[in-house]
């Protein structure tokens, strides 16, 4: 009995001290042979880890560094269900699909979430759960939960929003890797926001012609950065020669920016088919750190980026084509 309470008591302290875990899982009806497990482990990369299932039973064990977001799946091609890890001894309990978190000891914070996933407004408008997410981060500011959903919409809102939030954050949230993300992001988008001048760049457009962005100097100018894997991006493509081909005799140009393109096959095609080609394309690099994405602090498409004829940034619009053409309206070409 001493021995069993000795290894229990050093188990504990190895999970306290060395950020270690372990997880403990139940599924109610065995479908698979196994269930598969990612998240970021201690040293900050990514892990894709698997567990047989046995008697309806699994483990994983690992190491991560405080709190982590991980994704649960019995389909390694199927949904995954969000589990928020912590260095602690973890028992978990998956329904008959093991899509959906029951129940789970010992990790306060996935409690936290799965109470803030319950609450969400059942709602098909994505701008409904943005702001009940925004209300929620606001009203506790001390939550990993909250710093986790901010770094998930940095992007997608307005930078004066993001750095309230983020300041009302206790610093050890913001030292989590969530916050450090947010901190990056403010800090890049910081340097172009509305009144800066726009970053030039240099690259080949569709035809291997050189295109540099200064070159375009005495014009306005839209950044459309997006992708052809990307359906909201494809999606918007009418509204966007509709605009184009209003604006375009006054002078108006817009760039095409794809990123993530596995290759120049299917950029081209989607180009010809959603008949685009009206206007430049270039393909941005995959380097994101000293690609054009990057330069405009741009993580989600489509965004469009407007530029006036001196070169200044007048405007950011991420999936938001109504402002882009509102805001078009109010332009003296």
């Amino acid at each position: 009995m001493l021995l069993v309470i000795c290894c229990a008591l050093v188990w504990s302290c190895n999970l306290k001290n060395n950020n270690k875990f372990q997880l403990n899982g139940t599924i109610t009806k065995e479908n698979n042979k196994f269930i598969y497990m990612f998240y970021t482990n201690k040293q900050g990369k990514r892990v894709k880890d698997s567990a047989k299932i046995i008697n309806h039973h699994f483990r994983f064990s690992g190491e991560i560094n405080k709190v982590t977001r991980a994704s649960l799946a019995v389909d390694i091609y199927g949904s995954y269900s969000p589990l928020f890890m912590v260095p602690e001894k973890m028992e978990l309990v998956f329904d008959s699909t093991g899509s959906q978190t029951l129940q789970i000891t010992n990790n306060k914070v996935q409690n936290e979430f799965l109470k803030f996933e319950k609450n969400q407004p059942i709602s098909t408008n994505g701008q409904d759960y943005r702001h009940y997410s925004l209300q929620y981060i606001q009203k506790h500011p001390a939550s990993y939960i909250s710093i986790s959903e901010l770094n998930f919409w940095k992007s997608r809102t307005g930078l004066d929003t993001v750095q309230m939030l983020y300041e009302n954050t206790p610093k050890l949230y913001q030292n989590t890797i969530w916050g450090k993300e947010i901190q990056e992001n403010i800090s890049k988008r910081s340097a172009v926001v509305n009144g800066k001048m726009a970053p030039n760049f240099t690259v080949k457009d569709l035809s291997q012609h050189n295109l540099s962005l200064k070159s375009f100097r005495g014009k306005y100018v839209i950044l459309n950065f997006w992708g052809s894997w990307c359906v909201p991006c494809r999606q918007s493509h009418p509204n966007l020669i509709r605009l184009y081909k209003e604006y375009h005799p006054k002078g108006l140009e817009i760039i095409g920016i794809a990123n993530s393109e596995k290759n120049d096959s299917t950029w081209v095609t989607a180009i010809k088919k959603d008949a685009i080609d009206i206007w430049y394309h270039v393909r941005d690099k995959d380097d994101t750190i000293n690609n054009i994405s990057g330069k405009f602090a741009v993580s989600f498409f489509p965004t469009n980026i407007l530029i006036d004829p001196k070169g200044v940034i007048i405007g950011r619009y991420v999936s938001d084509d109504e402002a882009l053409e509102e805001k078009l309206k109010t332009i003296t070409f």
